[in-house]
């Protein structure tokens, strides 16, 4: 019944992404961009000069920062999360830590490091690519719910509640840039 909830033809189900939940003044948000990417985007005639409002999927956390990454007040189910990251610190698979509360519990009933949350535990990060602890590249650890590819680390698997709140912390010494999905 579990693997069905995200199936269910109710036509008051609505789907939500995280980044619809942090929307912006777009003229704001392009602050955050470099500047050769901005004139790049105007070039190109994809950005006008026209702000209105956007949805932010974007974020740098600080060091010792926390970002609420997800919020909703009413019955639903966590259907897809997909995280993708840029940190220097090699050990951000362990310092990022997510934290997931249901139905306005106190204490979290998901609590994990970022990578033995997406099974990547037992990998180390260097050089801008993933290694295994064995220094074999690109090592991988897969499931039908949850895991990591190429574009980011990835979960199916499904998670109801009354209501929700996910939150991420960086336990690390440096900056984290990260895009989130739900």
């Amino acid at each position: 019944m579990l693997l069905q909830l995200p199936r269910l033809k109710d036509p008051k189900i609505r789907m939500r992404y995280v980044s619809s939940t942090h929307d912006v003044d777009a003229k704001e948000l392009l602050g955050t961009l470099p500047n050769w990417y901005v004139d790049h985007l105007r070039e190109k005639g994809i950005l006008k000069n026209e702000f209105g409002k956007a949805w932010r999927d974007y974020y740098t956390l600080k060091p010792g920062g926390k970002l609420e990454i997800f919020k909703v007040d009413e019955p639903g189910v966590v259907a897809s999360l997909w995280v993708t990251i840029a940190a220097k610190d090699h050990r951000f698979l362990r310092n990022i830590v997510i934290r997931a509360y249901w139905d306005g519990e106190g204490e979290p009933s998901v609590e994990s490091p970022i990578g033995d949350f997406f099974l990547q535990g037992h990998r180390v990060h260097q050089l801008g690519t993933f290694t295994s602890t064995h220094g074999a590249p690109n090592w991988n650890a897969y499931s039908l719910l949850l895991g990591a590819s190429s574009g980011g680390f990835y979960s199916f698997l499904p998670m109801p509640f009354e209501k929700a709140r996910i939150e991420i912390e960086n336990l690390g010494v440096e900056d984290v840039s990260s895009l989130f999905i739900i």
